[in-house]
């Protein structure tokens, strides 16, 4: 048997090398050249215990085979593995499935007979029907299924996972596809391992619940872990206790600071998200990633608490960067909240993780090389890394005055408020005292919200929220006037006041402008996408289309999305 991959990342890597094991022929594609030129010799991208040399057996026995082309490595494959990305989406919340409808095209592309395309990446409900969908317009006759099959791999112990699994869930629509999978899976039979066979979407839901339950232990232990201390009882111990119960279970009841990594923090906002466009909320859930975001913010403070309070400059070593042991990933960490938090509370931090540390120090080194470099060849010529280097090595030395200087008497450094004192210097040297030139690099909006938090520090600021309510009023009078008198450039300036006053009532009933922005977007997106579905379903052209369609079909977008 003969399947082909697309995704040589996390989830297509571990699937494609275990399938190999089976004795299934696996062709794992991906368009990244280079990777793909390292996998082949057995160098892989990620760090997962045991798979490098899983990888090398596979590759040496001839099962497992890397490519760039997918025309190639689809000849002769009884199923299609879809295993690429998908993350949360900037500013929404859902997953962003453009990498499983991009594989989607160049799968109905380059398929030319029949096979079960699967989806092996975590997707929302609905997302098979619309693989389905893509591939059926492309090759109207192309006789194909489309099925879902998600992974439930730990990250540290994925191959154990894909090997022995608790069970194996699949949700396909005909028994030709079943057959297909049942047999691809045949050696996980003589395991016993319970395998569900279900419908598509039931699949898809199925892995988000169980990520989201499993969330919820977690968040629910840490909750219990802030009661422990109120009340001065052991949470290790109440663990234990209900952990005991069979019905409860003891994984995933251990206290830290917030869950992390690939999948929790997507997952569960994908779920709330999805029941929330559903009308069907999920409250609870909603609850877990408020408490975790709360929970890992939070975790300086616990920190800080314990360490005696003077005025000598504390270290602090954190040893873990990744959000799991035997992992390099770093997505989501609490490790990301925290750190910050302490070093912008002048603690100095020393960091230590033995499987993530490298790969990410390394991508900034890279960042900063190329950049030097860049400025370097360009009319810029002057800025090299050398000069980068030099730059940031005064930095230090200044702003470190009681490390560096042999006379400096330690009794004159206060670490809450000399490395501020200095900073600030260090700007007013820099630039103008002018506020507006301070920030002038700035984008727009940002310029605004720095300026506006200082002008506010300074005082000038409204006495109630309900204030810069009656400022708007105020300005879109002024602007209503403003036309009257048929000067276009006063109409440009109140209109600018009218934008600002919006801006200050945002801020003052705390809400983030950025936010608000981002937000109407993805809003507008929505009704857009909603409209485009409408257009082509009546066959219209939205160019030739009248005002009167144009409004009806606006608002009917607006009612239902």
């Amino acid at each position: 048997m003969k399947i082909t991959v697309v995704g040589t990342g996390y989830v297509g890597l571990v699937s494609g090398t275990c399938f190999a094991e089976f004795g299934v022929t696996v062709v794992c594609v991906d368009n990244n050249k280079e990777k793909i030129k390292k996998l082949k010799k057995g160098i892989i991208p990620i760090f997962e215990p045991g798979l490098k040399d899983l990888v090398k057996k596979n590759l040496k026995e001839k099962r497992l085979f890397f490519q760039t082309s997918l025309s190639e490595s689809l000849r002769d494959s009884e199923a299609v593995f879809i295993a690429v990305g998908t993350p949360s989406r900037r500013g929404d919340g859902h997953a962003d499935l453009s990498y499983v409808y991009s594989a989607a095209k160049d799968i109905a592309k380059n398929l030319n007979k029949y096979a079960v395309i699967v989806n092996k990446s975590t997707v929302p409900i609905g997302t098979g029907k619309k693989v389905f969908d893509i591939i059926k317009k492309i090759k109207p006759k192309l006789e194909f299924d489309v099925a879902s099959n998600p992974e439930f791999l730990r990250e540290g112990s994925a191959i154990n996972d894909f090997m022995r699994p608790d069970r194996v869930v699949i949700g396909c629509e005909t028994k030709r596809a079943q057959d297909i999978l049942k047999e691809l899976y045949r050696p996980l039979y003589l395991l016993e391992t319970p395998i569900l066979f279900t419908k598509r979407e039931t699949a898809e839901l199925i892995k988000y619940a169980a990520n989201s339950f499993l969330a919820t232990k977690i968040t629910f232990i840490n909750e219990i872990a802030d009661l422990c201390e109120k009340v001065g009882a052991n949470v290790s111990d109440v663990s234990t206790g209900i952990g005991l119960d069979g019905r409860i279970g003891k994984k995933f009841l251990h206290p830290g600071p917030g869950y992390g990594g690939s999948c929790f923090p997507k997952d569960t906002l994908a779920l709330v998200k999805t029941a929330q466009d559903y009308k069907s909320p999920l409250s609870l859930i909603e609850h877990v990633v408020e408490s975790n975001k709360k929970r890992k913010r939070s975790m300086y403070k616990r920190i800080t608490n314990i360490l005696p309070r003077d005025k000598k400059r504390k270290t602090i070593s954190v040893l873990g960067l990744t959000f799991k042991p035997n992992t390099d990933d770093m997505r989501d960490s609490p490790s990301l909240d925290i750190i910050p938090a302490l070093i912008k509370q002048n603690y100095e931090v020393r960091v230590f993780d033995p499987e993530g540390m490298e790969e990410e120090l390394g991508d900034v080194l890279l960042q900063i090389y190329l950049h030097a470099q860049l400025l370097e060849e360009s009319s810029l010529g002057r800025i090299n890394l050398e000069t980068v280097a030099r730059k940031i090595s005064d930095k230090i030395v200044r702003r470190h005055p009681h490390v560096f200087e042999p006379d400096f008497d330690p009794k004159d450094y206060c670490p809450q408020t000399s490395w501020r004192d200095i900073k600030a210097k260090e700007k007013s040297s820099k630039s103008s005292s002018s506020l507006f030139e301070k920030y002038r690099a700035l984008p727009s909006l940002q310029k605004v919200e720095k300026i506006y938090q200082e002008v506010k520090s300074a005082g000038f600021r409204f006495e109630s929220p309900e204030d810069s309510l009656s400022k708007v009023d105020e300005e879109l009078r002024e602007f209503r006037h403003s036309v009257l008198e048929e000067s276009s450039e006063r109409q440009r300036e109140e209109f600018a006041d009218i934008f600002m006053a919006l801006y200050s009532a945002a801020v003052e009933h705390g809400y983030s402008p950025e936010e608000l922005t981002q937000l109407s977007l993805n809003k507008f997106r929505k009704r857009w996408e909603c409209l485009e579905a409408k257009v082509e379903s009546k066959k219209l052209d939205l160019k030739t289309a009248s005002y009167k369609q144009k409004k009806v079909l606006w608002d009917e977008a607006k009612r239902e999305c």
